[in-house]
């Protein structure tokens, strides 16, 4: 995997001026921050919904509420592999 630095003197190198390079860096840089925000965003709303599905469903389980947050938490991950496929 390149450096940041590795990738702005490739650009350099391809005849961008190095001040372009490094904006769109950092413009990549913050997309990937914002795209992982909101993927763990759409993860938390998928793990609620599904904890209070568990919540609801087992009421007469005597459990942690850990157990059921792990539980959701897998829930939700089961459920987001199957959405993005």
């Amino acid at each position: 995997m390149l450096t940041d630095h590795e990738i702005v003197a490739a650009l350099v190198h391809g005849g961008m001026p190095q001040r372009e390079a490094q904006r769109r860096l950092r413009e990549r840089d913050a997309n990937i921050k914002k795209e992982v925000l909101r993927s763990k965003a759409r993860r938390d709303r998928i793990a609620s919904s599904a904890l209070q599905g568990l919540l609801i469903h087992s009421a007469a389980v005597d459990a942690k509420p850990s157990d059921f947050a792990q539980s959701a938490v897998a829930h939700a991950d089961a459920l987001i592999e199957e959405l993005d496929k």
